[in-house]
This record gives structure tokens, sequence and C-alpha cells, in this order.
């Protein structure tokens, strides 16, 4: 009997999800002390709110570690998954962002934005000419490591001709859309806000224009085939069928629109109404 409820104990640590609680932060990492702590109600990135954080569904604290004269004020956020926390990464750094899900930072004058495994995390210098100190992020992403899995993957879109720094995830939260634009989805945004998406822009080899995929997962192939229906149906109101390629194919505005079912996801892809191989290449989405 005794084996037994052990067992099912092993099975049930097995089986249910991870532990979501308030993200805590270290008292103390190297020569590094945590001074102040509390709930980060009311303190946010620049350019971020409550609104954008709660559509990631973060919690957060924030804190100040000093080391002698050296201050670095941190805020962390921890998310239900790595991919929610990479989405809340690419809504907030807005410079050159670099790295993969799970791991990728974004550098800004005396700051910078870390995304790591489920967490998110913004470090900010004190004092005229500080810097971000590398071995509090160092610190920081050695005790994080402890409390979940912080592996790192790419994004499910093809990497040929990849913008890398592009890549955007967004939650099933219409609230974390935001103000995004994207040029010539504009018929459909009423139809896709809302959804999860994964988003990333391409290059066109010996073009200065770029391509624009978005990946819709859906949970069903009724699902699948209804969002489907209903973007056709938006841009052929819109626009005009572009007969020349096998996918459904519109002309709206200076975009050629192509829409694609893939394994349980559509993908919606935008590109310049002079690209001749658009067509083509929109067709290798779901290849990857």
């Amino acid at each position: 009997m005794k084996h037994s409820v052990v067992l099912i104990g092993m099975i049930c640590a097995i089986l249910l999800p991870r532990q979501f609680a308030q993200a805590q932060l270290p008292q103390r990492l190297g020569a590094w002390e945590l001074r102040e702590n509390e709930a980060a109600s009311g303190k946010y990135p620049p350019r971020m709110d409550a609104v954008r954080f709660d559509a990631f569904g973060a919690k957060r604290v924030w804190g100040v570690y000093r080391r002698a004269r050296e201050e670095m004020t941190v805020l962390l956020a921890e998310c239900e998954t790595r991919e929610r926390a990479f989405g809340l990464f690419g809504a907030a750094a807005q410079g050159m962002r670099h790295g993969i899900v799970g791991d990728a930072f974004s550098m800004e004058r005396a700051a910078q934005h870390i995304h790591y495994g489920p967490f998110y995390l913004y470090i900010s210098a004190s004092g005229r000419g500080a810097r971000v100190a590398e071995d509090l992020i160092l610190g920081l992403k050695r005790a994080l490591f402890n409390r979940a899995d912080c592996y790192a993957s790419d994004i499910p879109l093809p990497i040929d001709d990849r913008v890398l720094g592009s890549e955007l995830y967004i939650p099933p939260d219409g609230r974390a859309w935001g103000e995004l634009l994207l040029p010539g989805l504009e018929p459909v945004m009423p139809l896709i806000r809302g959804r999860a998406a994964w988003i990333a822009r391409y290059d066109i080899r010996d073009a200065k224009a770029q391509r624009l995929l978005v990946s819709l997962p859906m949970r069903s192939v009724e699902a699948l085939k209804a969002l489907e229906a209903g973007i056709i149906e938006r841009y052929a109101t819109e626009g005009t069928a572009d007969e020349d390629c096998r996918l459904a194919s519109f002309l709206w505005r200076t975009y050629i629109i192509h829409i694609l079912p893939g394994k349980g996801r559509l993908f919606i892809a935008v590109v310049p109404a002079r690209d001749s191989e658009g067509c083509a290449w929109a067709g290798r989405a779901d290849d990857e």
C-alpha cells in the first residue's frame, strides 16, 4: 500500500502542471544585496502598462540590488509559459532583439530586457555612465533556472530569410495585440485579434521589401476551416482574387495576401504585389 501511494504521488508530480506562484527575487547574489523588494504595482518598463502586462498573464515583483556604490533596479515577471514570456519580452523591448524562445535579450541605454524560460526581466542601472552588471544577470539566471524549465528553442516558423529579431508571439488575449500595426491584415484584424499568433518578417532576396508571415494555431480542423472561410470572405469582399496562384490569394491595395491551411494552424502571408515569388514562398510555409 505504501509503495502504491508513493507511485501515485510520482505520477501526479509528472502529470500536474508546474505551480505558477508569485516570482521572487533572491536576497543575495554574490556581492549584490537586495535592499528593496515589493510587488511591482504601478512599476513597468518604459512604454509598458498594466493592460499589456495583464494580457500576457504576468506576475511581477521589483527590487533594488546594491553593491558598494552600484545600484540596479530589477523588475521580474513570471508567465505561465515561456511563449508568453517571449511575447511579453517582444512587446517591451523596442530595440534590436537577439536570441530565441526561452533565451533572448535586448539592450538599451543603461538598461536591458531579458527573456529566460517563462521569465521576463527588465534591469536598469542608476548613475551617469552606468551599465547593467553582467554578473547580476548571470546570478539571476542561475536562480531562475532552479524554478522552471529554462530550455530554449526556435519559433515554429521557417528560418530561411527570416529577419532575426522580428519574431513575435501574441497570446490569445485581445489586449496583447495593443496597437500592433500589420500592414495588409487590416481587413481581417477583427477576426484574428484575440487569437494566439506567431509572427515574423522575411527578407526578399535582391530586394529592399519584406514579406510578413502570420501563423494562427488552431485546436481543431473545424475551427481552422471556419476561420479560413471567414478570412477568405473578408479579402474577397475587399480585394481581387489572384488567379495565378494555387493558394487562396487576393490583391489588396499594394499587397497580395496568401492563405494556407497547415498542420494545426492557419497561415496568412502578406507579400508585396510585385513579388513574383510570393505565392511559391507562401506555399512552403508549412514545410519547416
